[in-house]
């Protein structure tokens, strides 16, 4: 009687894994639902020690399919380019002059967006290594057009995201070109030599900042959008900046690893309510057929 038991307790435990392992299998499912697609990726090594950065593209992927254009500054390789610096690459923007380059995001110019890069100050083959200086700048963002009639220096004209000063790491806020409210201090010691992670997503269509990280900042960043914003002002990935004129000589300011992609779904806690139940019933089920047919 007792081995009897036994086998009947196997039986249902070896039943319950199988419905186990199908409930994950249907939670396995609705996560992979949720995809997260990278649209551009930069890591800057197409250029070599002084490659002017207008009419590149991205060295790892480039679904849009364009290439860098003019936004601000002029298309010179003196003013913006690719630099390979002690065995890192970087897109540069030099001197109180800089320049901003833009992206075609064309179809993918749609919903939520997740952008990022490293940004610093300093870092120049052609200029050395010399510290910010007097409005450095550093943007990371978005831009409406880009320019056939180059204006002579870096501007945030067209630009939407996020500005960060060489001076002293805060960011600051702009959209269609003009600032909007106040800086926000970095939270901590900011080095403007170290390349730092900025990190935010993007609603493009309502402008939209959210989520910002930005290194090892213990600021918790608000930005609430203001002004006028359409679809249409994100039509461009926008990078760029200016080092400034620093005492010591001609500063530049750098961006590397840039990464635009759509954001992993998380879901609602009722959605993971909803397929962990949907699992369960799922489970008693097939539990319940399997016991009758024994």
């Amino acid at each position: 009687m007792k081995k009897l038991k036994k086998l009947l307790i196997n039986k249902k435990i070896r039943k319950l894994s199988c419905v186990t392992a199908a409930g994950a299998g249907f939670v396995a499912l609705g996560s992979q639902a949720q995809a997260q697609t990278v649209i551009i990726q930069d890591n800057f090594t197409k250029g070599t020690s002084y490659t002017s950065l207008v009419g590149l593209t991205p060295d790892t992927t480039n679904l849009p399919g364009g290439a860098y254009q003019i936004v601000t500054g002029v298309n010179q390789n003196y003013c913006m380019g690719e630099s390979l610096v002690s065995g890192s690459s970087y897109a540069y923007f030099a001197g109180g002059t800089g320049g901003t380059a833009g992206l075609t995001l064309s179809t993918y110019n749609t919903g939520t967006l997740q952008i990022s890069a490293n940004m610093s100050f300093g870092h120049s083959n052609y200029y050395g290594n010399h510290a910010p200086g007097t409005g450095a700048i550093d943007v990371l963002g978005f831009a409406s057009a880009t320019s056939s009639s180059a204006y002579y220096q870096m501007s945030p004209k067209r630009f939407t995201g996020l500005a960060l000063s060489g001076v002293d790491g805060s960011l600051q806020e702009y959209v269609n070109g003009t600032a909007v409210g106040s800086s926000a201090a970095f939270g901590g010691t900011y080095s403007a030599a170290t390349p730092t992670l900025l990190s935010y997503q993007f609603n493009t269509a309502t402008g939209a900042i959210t989520d910002v990280s930005f290194g090892s900042s213990t600021t918790t960043y608000s930005f609430a959008t203001s002004g006028s914003f359409v679809n249409g002002d994100s039509a461009y990935v926008d990078i760029g900046g200016r080092g400034g004129a620093a005492a010591s000589g001609t500063s530049v300011a750098n961006v590397q690893n840039l990464l635009v992609e759509i954001p992993l779904a998380v879901p609602e806690p009722s959605t993971d309510a909803l397929l962990v139940g949907g699992a369960l019933a799922l489970g008693a089920l097939q539990l319940r057929r399997r016991n009758r047919n024994s």
